[in-house]
């Protein structure tokens, strides 16, 4: 009978494969992302609930109605917005409804952009400061924030200011969440401040002039709310298409950055 043949050797702890990381949509991902992570995990929880607390608030007190009445109301407002918004405490959303609401349209919507530009800058200066380098593991997982990754390391000021305009254009990804990820990737200040700017204007006229359409209606009669049923139709639908048009156009500018960087490397 032959002899047996000899077990091959085990192989050297050094030799073991790594052990994969964890999914950073798990809490142990997130944990390692750090600070980037909680920042994350924030800018996604706090701003529902913040703005259940702003709705209750209009709804039940009369600050808004002194914001409404004094001069000093609509500056006060874009301070207060950019500080909330800027600290992912309320979604821009609902402070643009508010704005529209207390407001109007032809002042709530030059508060709220400037105040959302306030908080573009307090959400990219907080979040340059304490995030890691470690949440570009988690934006290389979507394929659509790789290739901007990517555009934007070989972009100059005027292509990454369109970048951000088009990044600002869409209500998703959150806008706090897209401050923490600009800044993680290091994006220029002043192209980012003033793509800011400009790319939350169309989602957030939409807002806005809903809000002031409600404003008019709301002691109306059932002809009244009817109008305001289409009014929400009408900026919904005009929502998807300036997102799906942002997109598209998002996808050109990144795309072709992108192939020619796989080029490259090939």
């Amino acid at each position: 009978m032959p002899d047996p043949q000899p077990l091959p050797p085990a192989p050297a702890l050094d030799d073991q494969p790594p052990t994969p990381p964890p999914p950073l949509w798990t809490l142990r991902g997130i944990r390692r992302l750090g600070a980037a992570g909680l920042m994350g995990v924030i800018s996604l929880a706090v701003p529902p609930i913040g703005a259940a607390l702003l709705a209750y608030l209009t709804a039940h007190t009369t600050f808004a109605e002194v914001l409404r009445d004094h001069a000093w109301g609509p500056y006060l407002s874009a301070v207060g917005f950019g500080l909330l918004g800027g600290f992912a405490l309320l979604p821009t959303a609902a402070l643009a409804i508010f704005a529209g609401w207390a407001f109007h349209f032809q002042v709530g919507l030059p508060v709220a952009v400037f105040g959302f530009t306030i908080a573009s800058a307090i959400g990219f200066t907080v979040a340059g400061r304490f995030s890691g380098t470690t949440v570009v593991d988690l934006i290389d997982k979507s394929p659509r924030w790789k290739a901007v990754h990517i555009a934007l390391l070989h972009s100059s000021a005027l292509r990454t200011f369109l970048i951000v305009i088009l990044l600002r254009i869409p209500s998703v990804p959150p806008f706090a969440m897209t401050n923490v990820a600009l800044a993680t990737l290091r994006v220029r200040f002043l192209p980012f401040l003033l793509g800011t700017a400009i790319g939350v204007v169309p989602r957030t006229a939409a807002y806005v002039w809903l809000a002031s359409r409600a404003e008019k209606l709301e002691s109306a009669d059932t002809g009244g709310w009817k109008m305001l049923v289409i009014s929400i139709a009408v900026t919904l639908a005009v929502l998807v298409v300036i997102t799906v048009l942002a997109r598209r156009a998002l996808e050109r500018v990144t795309g072709g950055n992108d192939e020619s960087r796989k080029t490259n490397d090939e």
